[in-house]
Formats: C-alpha cells, sequence, structure tokens
C-alpha cells in the first residue's frame, strides 16, 4: 500500500502523482492521509483518479485505511 501524506500543497507536487502512477502500475494499494491540522487541504489529482480513500489525521483509523487499501488491490 502506498501511503500519500497530504498537506496543503501536496495536490501541486508533480512528484506525488508520478508515485501514485507507479503505484497504481505494481498494483498496489493506495490511501491518502491529511496530515493533522489539514483536514481540507486539496486530495491530489491521482489519488482521485484511481479512488485512493482519503482520511483525516486520526491515528486509530489508520490501520483499517491501510488494511482496505491493501484489500482493494487483492492483497
Amino acid at each position: 500500500v502506498t501511503v500519500v501524506l497530504i498537506g496543503e500543497t501536496t495536490h501541486t507536487n508533480g512528484w506525488v502523482d508520478w508515485e501514485i502512477e507507479e503505484s497504481v502500475s505494481e498494483k498496489k494499494g493506495l490511501v491518502g492521509i491529511r496530515l493533522k491540522g489539514h483536514d481540507y487541504a486539496r486530495i491530489p489529482p491521482g489519488l482521485t483518479k484511481y479512488g485512493g480513500k482519503t482520511i483525516n489525521w486520526k491515528t486509530e483509523d489508520f490501520e483499517d485505511a491501510i488494511e482496505t487499501a491493501a484489500a482493494n488491490a487483492g492483497r
């Protein structure tokens, strides 16, 4: 699973979308986690394009989000 940490300008970084594309080509699951205090940060286009779920920073939700992304990828 590739975890994309999302801050205020993450959606503008071309390297982020490149990493997402690479992860999809390797059949990895995707999950976005907005950094603490960035609950309304924009989601990178690649996460939206490939259906990666995005959650806000709540450590108790991390495990379920990652496990779901892995299951969705067939892992």
